[in-house]
C-alpha cells in the first residue's frame, strides 16, 4: 500500500494555495517537521485500519487516532471506485496572522494496493413477461433488467419447474443505431436511382452492420428496431433495457401457484420475481388492441390473458358469452411486482372493466376488498360479444407493467365462516362465492395450530 502525505498552506497575502512541504519558511520549519513525523505515525495506523476494515463503505477515524493533533476537526475515509480518500482541517490559532491565517492541512491517503471497488453494479430484473405459464407446457419468456451480461443460469424454487437461458440481448447504443439509419438512407437513395436492387441493398446493409460488430442485425431486424424506437408508447429505461430470453419447462403435475425465479450472472444473483404456474390455457396480447373495434379475439373460456401496459396503453379483449354465465375475472399485477422504485406512484394500479358490444359498462373493478389488484364477478345479461378492458388508473405504462388476467366461469371464494377452529377438532366451514362446487367444506382435526389455505376445484381443473 502506497500513501501520499502532503502539506498545503494558504498564503493570505498572495491569495494562493502553496506547497509548504519543502519551504525555507524558518519560522514554521520545526513545527512542520514535527507534523510530518506525527503524520507518518498516523499513516501506519491508517494502513492497519484499512487492512481490517477494507470491506466497509465508510470508515470514520476518531480523534484519539491523532492525539498530537489537537486542532484536527474531523477525519473520514470513503470507498471510491479507485480506493479510499479523506481529508481533515487544521486550524493553527497560535500562528501569527501576518504570516499565515489559517493553515489548512490536507492529508490524502491513496490506497492503491486495495482491491478496486466495483461501481455497485448489482444485477437485477425488473419484470418477467409473461409472468407465468400453463402446467404441462414449455414457454419462452423475457426477463428485462440491468447488468445481466454473461447470464449463465436460472434458479427457480420448488419442484416441477425448470428454466434455461436461451439468449442475452444487449440494447444497441444510440450512436450505432444512428450509423445504421444513415447507411440505410444512403442505400435507399441508391435503390431509388436504380443503382442497386432490393437484394443488394439487404446484403450491403448486413455487411455494414457486421462491420460495426452487430452480426445479428440484418435489414429486417433493423426495420423492426426502427419501428420500436418510433413507437410513441416506448419509454426508454436503462433499468429494463437488457433482455434475457428464457425457456421454462413446467411439468404436468407441477404444484399450482407462485414460484420465485432468479438469474445467475458473473457478478451475482439477481433479485427474485414471481412466476405463476397456472391450470388454464394462456395467450399473450397482440397489438394493436387499444380500441373495442381492434380488440384481440379470444376463443374459449376459461383462459389466462398475458400482457404489458405501455404509456397511454389500453388493452382490449373480445370474447363471446352466453346469457346467465357467471363470469369471474381476476387480475395479477401488483401481486407479481408489488413495488416499482422509480415510478410515481410506485406500482401498476390496474383498472378492469367489462363492456357489451354497444360500449355499455357491465362490470368494473379497481381493487377487490383488501387486495389492490382488481377482480369482479358478474352474471352475463345477454348472449353476444363482450369486451374486457384493462389499463393503468392514470394511463401510465412501462415494460414492467405486466399483468395476468384469469377469465372464465371459474370458482372464486369471496368469504367464509368461521375463520378458525380449535386444535384437535374437525371444523366445518361455510363458503360464499361464485361457481363453487359446494358451500360447505370439512377441515379435519389438526394437532398443531397454524394457518391453512382454503381452496376448491370445479370440473377438470
Amino acid at each position: 500500500m502506497h500513501t501520499l502525505v502532503e502539506l498545503w498552506a494558504w498564503n493570505k497575502k498572495s491569495g494562493q494555495l502553496v506547497d509548504r512541504s519543502d519551504s525555507p519558511w524558518e519560522q514554521k520549519k520545526t513545527k512542520i517537521t514535527k507534523m510530518r513525523t506525527k503524520a507518518n505515525a498516523a499513516k501506519s495506523h491508517v494502513d492497519s485500519t484499512f487492512r481490517s476494515l477494507r470491506d466497509k463503505e465508510t470508515i470514520h477515524l476518531d480523534l484519539p487516532l491523532f492525539p498530537s493533533f489537537p486542532y484536527v476537526q474531523g477525519f473520514y475515509f470513503s470507498k471510491k471506485t479507485s480506493g479510499f480518500a479523506g481529508g481533515a482541517s487544521l486550524m493553527m490559532t497560535n500562528t501569527p496572522s501576518r504570516l499565515l491565517t489559517p493553515i489548512v492541512f490536507w492529508l490524502v491517503v491513496c490506497a492503491a494496493a486495495l482491491p478496486k471497488a466495483d461501481a455497485q453494479k448489482q444485477p437485477g430484473i425488473g419484470y418477467l413477461y409473461p409472468a407465468g405459464g400453463e402446467r404441462g407446457r414449455v414457454v419462452e419468456i423475457t426477463a428485462g433488467g440491468q447488468f445481466l451480461k454473461g447470464v449463465n443460469g436460472v434458479y427457480c424454487d420448488g419442484e416441477g419447474v425448470r428454466a434455461e437461458v436461451v439468449e442475452y440481448l444487449k440494447p444497441i447504443p444510440r450512436n450505432l443505431l444512428n450509423k445504421l439509419a444513415q447507411k440505410f438512407r444512403e442505400l435507399s437513395r441508391r435503390r431509388r436511382k436504380r443503382e442497386i436492387d432490393e437484394d443488394r441493398l439487404a446484403v450491403e446493409f448486413t455487411d455494414f452492420a457486421k462491420s460495426l460488430g452487430l452480426a445479428k442485425i440484418d435489414l429486417a431486424a433493423f426495420q423492426k428496431l426502427q419501428k420500436q424506437f418510433r413507437d410513441p408508447k416506448r419509454q426508454p429505461n436503462p433499468q429494463l433495457d437488457e433482455h434475457v430470453k428464457l425457456r421454462v419447462t413446467i411439468d404436468a403435475d407441477a404444484r399450482l401457484g407462485n414460484r420465485e425465479l432468479r438469474l445467475e450472472t458473473p457478478i451475482g444473483l439477481t433479485n427474485p420475481l414471481l412466476f405463476q404456474v397456472g391450470q388454464y390455457p394462456e395467450i399473450r396480447e397482440s397489438e394493436p388492441n387499444d380500441r373495442s373495434v381492434d380488440a384481440q379475439r379470444v376463443e374459449g373460456l376459461p383462459i389466462v390473458l398475458n400482457g404489458q401496459v405501455l404509456p397511454g396503453d389500453v388493452d382490449a379483449f373480445r370474447f363471446q358469452a352466453s346469457k346467465g354465465t357467471r363470469l369471474v375475472a381476476t387480475v395479477a399485477a401488483r401481486r407479481l411486482i408489488p413495488y416499482l422504485a422509480d415510478a410515481v406512484p410506485g406500482w401498476f394500479q390496474a383498472i378492469l372493466s367489462l363492456r357489451d358490444v354497444e360500449g355499455h359498462e357491465v362490470a368494473f373493478s379497481d381493487d377487490f376488498g383488501f387486495h389492490p389488484d382488481p377482480a369482479f364477478c358478474c352474471e352475463i345479461p345477454e348472449d353476444g360479444p363482450y369486451v374486457l378492458v384493462i389499463h393503468d388508473a392514470i394511463f401510465r405504462g412501462r415494460a414492467d407493467f405486466v399483468y395476468r388476467v384469469t377469465l372464465g366461469e371459474v370458482p372464486r371464494i369471496t368469504s367464509m365462516f368461521p375463520l378458525g377452529g380449535e386444535v384437535g377438532r374437525t371444523t366445518f366451514i361455510h363458503l360464499n362465492g361464485w361457481n363453487l362446487p359446494t358451500d360447505t367444506l370439512e377441515l379435519k382435526a389438526r394437532k398443531q395450530p397454524g394457518r391453512i389455505p382454503v381452496s376448491v376445484s370445479k370440473g377438470p381443473w
